[in-house]
């Protein structure tokens, strides 16, 4: 028992697991909604669809943050240099129009309307 709590402190320290107070939690000072915003973005880029899925996967809430959400995490996270974001441009759940989906541009908070099959970064998020 001994060996797998100093196995569990180990992997703590080196970042290995995470736990939930090492999650990012921001206000939507537009509605007020506490999210938490998952730790890193997925491996690779992905179809809208591909993103929805894949959120919707890790269970527990998670998902494809909305247009406002996108915004508030480029403000209090990205460009206060927190948040780990890798990516130039990310997906929300947003559909602009029929088979467009609307993306945030974290390189000057530009949003844009893109093609459900075009490839982007993800990054998930859950309302508290």
């Amino acid at each position: 028992m001994k060996r797998i709590v100093l196995l569990f402190v180990v992997l703590m320290m080196l970042g290995v697991l995470k736990t939930q107070a090492q999650l990012e939690t921001i206000t939507n000072p537009i509605t007020g909604k506490k999210i938490q915003v998952a730790q890193n973005d997925f491996l690779n880029p992905m179809t809208w669809k591909q993103a929805k899925n894949a959120c919707a996967e890790l269970g527990n809430g998670w998902r494809l943050p909305t247009e406002d959400e996108l915004l508030v995490m480029y403000s209090m996270l990205h460009k206060k240099g927190k948040g780990n974001f890798k990516g130039e441009t990310y997906w929300s759940n947003y559909e602009s129009s029929p088979g467009y989906r609307s993306t945030k541009r974290f390189e000057d908070s530009n949003a844009l309307n893109k093609k459900e099959t075009e490839v982007y970064y993800v990054r998930a998020v859950r309302t508290l």
